[in-house]
């Protein structure tokens, strides 16, 4: 037993010698060792906001008028109706209260307009919360692309407590590239 004891005796020495040897490492005088991101300087501490659509042109258009975006297309809400979350697939709920809006967009900019690219967000109450979307099959959302002249619809839907209507903005993006349309008012 009392060689069992050296030995063990004999590599914690060991052991408490090699971290003495390396705590003493580290090199340079100016304090921050080996690590090459320390030496690079000062790090932002917040990243800038990304914007996640471009800015409207005008103030918010109640949801009873139209209202025209950059490049002569103009965007209005031909229905809002009450309706059932009707979900399909992972995240979605089925039974819950939602609003489905019809869009429709009329192109009087003498060129195409590529809809692929179409995005719409609804808020709502005074904190602005965001509306899940639902997926479910009242939805027809704005595709392809739309001819000098012509009008195309898109519906959309999003589940809003009946509670929460008072306060409700939605903000159509039909293209990336152009500023968004902002709709805001109570809804039914």
């Amino acid at each position: 037993m009392r060689s069992l004891s050296v030995l063990g005796s004999g590599v914690l020495a060991g052991v408490v010698a090699a971290v003495v040897a390396l705590a003493g490492c580290g090199g340079g005088d100016d304090g921050a060792g080996d690590d090459p991101y320390r030496k690079q300087g000062p790090f932002p501490t917040a990243l800038a906001a990304v914007p996640s659509a471009p800015a409207p042109t005008a103030g918010p258009a109640p949801f009873s008028a139209p209202a025209s975006g950059a490049g002569k297309v103009v965007v209005s809400v031909a229905d809002i109706s009450p309706v059932r979350s009707t979900g399909e697939g992972p995240g979605q709920f089925v039974g819950r209260p939602a609003v489905a809006f019809t869009f429709t967009l009329r192109n009087d900019s003498g060129q195409v307009v590529d809809l692929n690219g179409a995005n719409i967000t609804v808020s709502y109450g005074a904190d602005d919360t965001p509306a899940q979307p639902d997926d479910g099959g009242t939805v027809r959302p704005l595709a392809g692309t739309l001819q000098p002249g012509r009008t195309v619809d898109g519906v959309y839907v999003f589940l809003i407590p009946e509670d929460q209507r008072a306060r409700v903005t939605a903000v159509v993006s039909y293209d990336p590239a152009k500023p968004a349309v902002v709709f805001s008012g109570p809804i039914g």
